[in-house]
């Protein structure tokens, strides 16, 4: 049974990234970023790590300053951060829901206990860990 739902969890992680980056499409291409659907596919596979945004945020900070200098950078940079909230806070604790049956508040309290003991490996094992105590637990 854990196994089972660390594997949900894990198609749960991936479904994520494909939400998150149409949605970076979708906002970068209204701001009218160049090459906004590679700077997408760059979000898809950094959602696969922890803090993947923040690490796709950089080149696509690069890009839309390159293109439309400082004002554009600052709207794109906007952007991303209303992304990770909207990502954080809404995106991943449904998901992992809906993948585990995990509630949304014990997500979002065992990535905060996960970051507080271990930092960024505590985050990244976080759900995991509580999929798995949960699913013992029962």
């Amino acid at each position: 049974r854990t196994e089972r739902k660390i594997g949900l969890w894990m198609l749960g992680q991936l479904l994520m990234g494909m939400i998150v980056g149409v949605l970076a499409y979708l906002g970068l291409t209204i701001i009218g970023v160049k090459y906004s659907l590679i700077l997408a596919l760059m979000v898809v596979i950094a959602e696969l790590v922890p803090f993947g945004l923040v690490i796709a945020t950089i080149p696509a900070i690069l890009f839309a300053y390159l293109d439309g200098g400082v004002a554009i950078a600052a709207v794109v940079l906007g952007f991303y951060f209303i992304l990770g909230q909207f990502e954080t806070y809404l995106i991943y604790p449904l998901i992992v829901k809906k993948a585990t049956g995990i509630s949304p508040l014990v997500v979002i309290l065992s990535v905060l206990i996960g970051a507080e003991l271990a930092g960024i490996w505590g985050v990244f094992l976080a759900v995991p860990t509580a999929v798995c105590l949960i699913a013992r637990n029962n």
